[in-house]
């Protein structure tokens, strides 16, 4: 008797864990977009610089940051408040996106609550001088040229551990885990060698923004992926139990003008490959 009730008791525990599994999975749907009605919305004029601006713009060997594509809020990250928030710097002059950095330190917080706090932030935005600089020093084995390196946006940083090598860190573990949840992504994977022409980066993160990274994490895309689906699927629903995103993808054209529902919270971003990407936001709770 007492090993029916230890199965049954197995059995119910497994339900429940599969249960909140599927609440938690993140739901996408794909959907055709529909012709908007005239009425009340907010118009947006799209013009060919905003290609070129935003979270979601693709930046590699093939594909040059337009200097209008740098972070315009960049802001100098200060050491007390880096160690406030559990992690360290190498440098006293560490650049990152002020909105980038709000959700840096949320994420930080949250490591700090699971006991993992051993960070240290040893790049982050880099001018295009300095990248031209490091290029020249390092040569094309180690660095971009200018322009066509992540950092020079302000949306990357380089984290490590000071523990150890983060492929085997707590800290790398966590947020290769985590970081999505707070709009970071691993750039350079080491199964996406030959997408991202990049060598496994345990250290290189992107910040991307909600909810893009939990769609990337969801799919296992790498940023060239990513562009790539969301202008085949041209219009996207993700559910995430607390919110649910809508992200429309449009073919730039000149004189593009785009209708937002009125009294919702959105971004536009630029891809950097001939993309506007729309992420409309509404709360549900």
């Amino acid at each position: 008797m007492k090993k029916w009730f230890f199965i049954l008791a197995v059995f119910i525990i497994i339900v429940i864990v599969g249960q909140q599994l599927q609440k938690d999975k993140l739901e996408i749907k794909s959907e055709t977009i529909q012709e908007q009605k005239d009425g009340e919305y907010t118009v947006v004029e799209i013009d060919e610089e905003q290609m070129k601006i935003g979270n979601l713009l693709l930046i590699n060997a093939q594909n040059q940051l337009d200097p209008k594509g740098i972070a315009s809020d960049l802001i100098t990250i200060n050491r007390e408040k880096a160690l406030d928030h559990g992690y360290s710097l190498s440098s006293d002059e560490v650049k990152l996106s002020q909105n980038m950095l709000a959700a840096f330190h949320e994420m930080m917080n949250a490591a700090h609550d699971d006991n993992i706090n051993q960070f240290l932030i040893t790049s982050g935005y880099r001018s295009l001088e300095h990248q031209a600089q490091l290029y020249e020093e390092v040569g094309s084995v180690y660095a971009l040229p200018a322009g066509y390196s992540e950092h020079n946006s302000g949306l990357a940083l380089d984290i490590s551990s000071t523990m150890s090598k983060m492929e085997v860190a707590p800290e790398g573990k966590w947020l290769q885990q985590h970081g999505a949840a707070y709009g970071f992504i691993l750039r350079y994977p080491e199964h996406k060698q030959h997408i991202t022409g990049i060598g496994y980066e345990p250290w290189h993160f992107r910040y991307v923004g909600l909810p893009h990274s939990l769609i990337m994490q969801e799919r296992d895309l790498v940023l060239e992926e990513y562009i790539e689906f969301l202008a085949d699927e041209g219009q996207l629903t993700v559910n995430t139990g607390d919110e649910t995103y809508t992200i429309t993808h449009y073919d730039y054209e000149p004189q593009l003008t785009i209708k937002i529902e009125p009294r919702v919270d959105y971004e536009i971003s630029g891809n950097n490959v001939g993309g506007i990407i729309v992420t409309t936001r509404e709360r549900l709770r």
